[in-house]
């Protein structure tokens, strides 16, 4: 992880505050950076540029609002249930790719409790875990963990 320093712009319009950040790449990266004088003439020289832009922030803006009501309508416990029911695409058993600190990114968490969260899930019986390895042992617990309002099939 490198610290970057980055320009932090408001919603009411592009001002200049600098603030520092941390990002990290999972794969080698190779990164570019745009003066802002110079993104804004590309912006306006070629539209499509803009419309990305306006893309990219809007879908960023809908997962964030997404984990805000999830992190204020569910437990921790409910949000990584749910994960793993969406990581398990319906299978019975699967590997958990991303480290728990991927994970508790995605799901508005930190890494030490999405590890205690996997082992108080294995403790009531929902799954089994050995490694990065998941078992699901119990399907419908699991769901009723993640308060799935939809139907489960059984094979």
């Amino acid at each position: 992880m490198c610290p970057c320093r980055m320009w932090e712009h408001g919603p009411e319009k592009f001002r200049g505050v600098l603030r520092n950040d941390v990002e990290a790449a999972e794969e080698s990266t190779e990164v570019l950076i745009v003066p802002r004088s110079e993104f804004h003439s590309l912006m306006a020289v070629h539209p499509q540029i803009a419309s990305q832009v306006m893309r990219a922030l809007a879908i960023r803006m809908r997962r964030l609002m997404k984990m805000l009501e999830a992190q204020t309508l569910h437990t921790v416990q409910a949000r990584l249930a749910d994960y793993l029911l969406r990581t398990a695409d319906g299978r019975d058993s699967f590997h958990l790719d991303e480290t728990n600190e991927a994970i508790g990114s995605r799901i508005g968490t930190v890494r030490d409790v999405v590890s205690r969260t996997l082992h108080s899930l294995k403790e009531r019986g929902a799954i089994d875990l050995n490694g990065r390895h998941i078992q699901i042992l119990d399907l419908r617990l699991l769901a009723r963990i993640a308060e799935r309002e939809t139907e489960i099939r059984e094979s």
